[in-house]
């Protein structure tokens, strides 16, 4: 705009001085060159002055913008990615608080909010179905690992939800509790790993302990009180990550199911083995069979034991105990049997102490079932 007025100025003196003399004309010609050229100096600088201008207002925004993301980031890492901080505590602390986990075990008739409510932290994610699975922590703490000790999950296995939606046992009573432990330091978390296993490896058999590499893990064979129902388990492992340690470990134990409970001198126990049992057709009409071998559990102390229990004794109705387990078994479907061998076992069971008019066999178990 100011370039234009300038021009129109010029033109006008141009014109106004008509008469003057050439070397006016001159002169007035050499001052027009002049001011155009200040005139186009200017207009460079301006434009290069309003470039510089834009370039640091984009700098600027872009700082901004990234100074939020990162305060976002640290927001989220602190308040919103874990629940269950454990970070100051001792060695013997954290045990103490896997000790918590692993005696604050789900009671029949419990509901599920009162046994969530139970634990020393509000999950952030949890899960009622099959398993109970308490996450405290938004993202795995492999891929977001935490600045702070932490307890990132509890998992309890062994439990059923019953018609009234209260906390129920599954058939075989086994219970499994599983405590995930994040530690920074490595002297606590190898201290954790060692006390850990020196705590539990005594409630199990045929102990393997490796202890070599960016993982070790210890794991053996859990029974239950009459050595029969066993389940080969891990008991605690510990695992390198970036920045850190992750420890897990596992309480195994069998719920009170109310069967008798026999000294361990007076156990004894008898198996059929290898029957194959022909099931009841489906409604389809199809044919099944189940493969299955039979552990009578006998109690020595108990009347009969002697009349009908000692090896000579039983293996003579070896025969008539094969007979009443397939009358039994062969009242099932494969579905049937798939989810009712708890009541298969009883029935059996309830059978042959009519047999003997005696209780000396208090339990029955099935072993290698194959359904086909």
């Amino acid at each position: 705009m100011k370039q234009k007025l300038v021009t129109i100025c010029l033109l006008g003196c141009l014109i106004m001085s008509g008469c003057s003399s050439k070397n006016n004309n001159k002169e007035l010609e050499d001052r027009i060159s002049e001011l155009e050229n200040e005139l186009n100096s200017l207009k460079n600088s301006q434009e290069d002055a309003s470039d510089n201008n834009d370039t640091v207002g984009d700098i600027e925004t872009d700082e901004i913008i990234n100074t939020d993301d990162k305060d976002s980031e640290a927001l989220e890492s602190e308040e919103d990615q874990f629940s269950y901080y454990i970070d100051g505590l001792s060695v013997d602390e954290i045990l103490e608080e896997c000790n918590y986990c692993f005696n604050n075990v789900p009671k029949e008739g419990q509901t599920f909010d009162e046994y969530k409510a139970s634990l020393h932290a509000i999950p952030i994610k949890y899960d009622d179905g099959y398993e109970l699975d308490y996450k405290f922590t938004k993202d795995s703490v492999y891929s977001f690992e935490p600045s702070k000790d932490i307890i990132s999950e509890i998992i309890v296995r062994g439990t059923k939800e019953e018609m009234d939606g209260s906390i129920g046992y599954n058939d075989d009573h086994m219970m499994v509790i599983s405590v995930s432990v994040y530690v920074a330091d490595y002297d606590k978390a190898t201290a954790l790993y060692d006390n850990l296993f020196n705590q539990l490896s005594p409630k199990f058999e045929s102990v393997q302990d490796q202890r070599e590499g960016k993982r070790w893990s210890a794991s053996g064979m859990f029974w239950d009180n009459n050595h029969i129902k066993g389940e080969s388990a891990e008991i605690v492992s510990l695992e390198k990550t970036t920045n850190g340690y992750i420890l897990k470990t596992s309480m195994y134990c069998f719920m009170d199911d109310g069967s008798e409970k026999v000294a361990p001198e007076n156990l004894a126990s008898y198996t059929i083995s290898d029957l194959c049992i022909n099931l009841k057709q489906d409604n389809k009409g199809r044919d099944n069979y189940m493969l299955v071998s039979v552990v009578l559990l006998m109690n020595k102390a108990s009347d009969g034991y002697a009349t009908y229990g000692t090896d000579e004794a039983i293996s003579s109705y070896s025969d008539i105990i094969k007979s009443t387990v397939t009358k039994v078994i062969a009242d099932y479907t494969l579905d049937e049997m798939r989810s009712s061998e708890q009541e298969a076992k009883s029935r059996i069971l309830e059978e042959l102490q009519k047999l003997f008019s005696s209780d000396f066999i208090y339990d029955v178990e099935f072993t290698g079932a194959v359904y086909q």
